[in-house]
């Protein structure tokens, strides 16, 4: 009876080591951290230091292991209208959204607001 138990106990927790092993419970928080820090940098490249897209890519965002897209395109819209860059989609995670303030910045907007709540944030 002894053994039967070791036996079923060793077995649970193996199981939960494997479980342990194969979900990440943070993941979904590092992806949306990655599109906010890849946004501001985008934002930040783009619009306060006048870099084109390709000059960000090389330079902002070289060390970056998991950037979303190339130069040539992705998952990522940049709208020079309103100086914001979001960074996100179907297949990338939630869109994270960045946009210039002047005296500022770019700021990283909550994954809830959109380009249309730009006029709302802070401004010196």
């Amino acid at each position: 009876m002894r053994k039967l138990l070791f036996l079923l106990s060793l077995t649970a927790i193996s199981a939960q080591a494997e479980q342990a092993s194969t979900y990440d419970c943070a993941a979904d928080n590092r992806t949306m951290i990655r599109n906010g820090v890849q946004a501001v940098m985008m934002c930040n490249g783009l619009f306060t230091s006048q870099r084109t897209l390709p000059q960000v890519f090389s330079q902002e965002l070289a060390y970056l292991p998991d950037r979303v897209g190339t130069p040539a395109g992705g998952e990522y819209v940049v709208d020079h209208e309103r100086q914001a860059v979001a960074v996100g989609g179907t297949t990338t995670g939630p869109t994270i959204r960045a946009a210039f303030r002047q005296g500022i910045g770019c700021v990283v907007m909550p994954p809830d607001q959109s380009f249309a709540d730009i006029d709302a944030l802070p401004v010196l």
